[in-house]
């Protein structure tokens, strides 16, 4: 098995949330963990923004295992989480409860394919991720880092494939 992180790329089908600190909503989020200097917030219940994720590279024939989606986000006394949205479908993580004074935290969920089934790589070319504020809290909810992470096997014949010798 392997694994690839995939950062997002543009805004998607949400823009709800608003710019507080960096150049624009994706470098908000992108990598590295930059907190205060780059990062969105809203104050409102119900807001979702959604981006989509940079070109993969994993090679074709490989199986996807599962998708998980990292977010590291504060805020106080809210409740907050991370979704992927396929098409129209969305399924969103557990809630994850921001607490006052805690300072950033990171959480990492695996979420299942939205719409079910099994996934396929050709689902990471639509795939979206994003950051939902399922209630408003007492002050702003706020976004760092955002983006996904695929495990997979890679399939055979591929770049590291498998290879059939034969000998006469």
């Amino acid at each position: 098995m392997a694994t690839k992180v995939l950062q997002v790329a543009s805004v998607g089908s949400y823009d709800e949330w608003m710019l507080e600190t960096g150049a624009d909503k994706v470098v908000a989020v992108n990598s590295p963990d930059d907190d205060a200097t780059t990062n969105l917030m809203t104050t409102a219940a119900g807001q979702r923004q959604s981006y989509a994720l940079a070109a993969s590279s994993i090679p074709a024939g490989s199986t996807i295992n599962s998708v998980s989606v990292t977010l590291r986000f504060r805020g106080a006394d809210t409740l907050g989480q991370s979704f992927l949205r396929l098409g129209t479908t969305n399924v969103d993580s557990p809630e994850h409860h921001l607490y006052y004074g805690e300072g950033w935290n990171t959480f990492t969920d695996t979420i299942a394919r939205p719409g079910g089934g099994s996934w396929a790589l050709s689902d990471l070319s639509s795939l979206q991720v994003g950051v939902y504020s399922v209630d408003g809290g007492l002050y702003n909810t706020k976004a760092t880092t955002l983006f996904v992470t695929v495990d997979y096997t890679e399939g055979a014949g591929g770049a590291t494939g498998n290879m059939l010798l034969m000998f006469a």
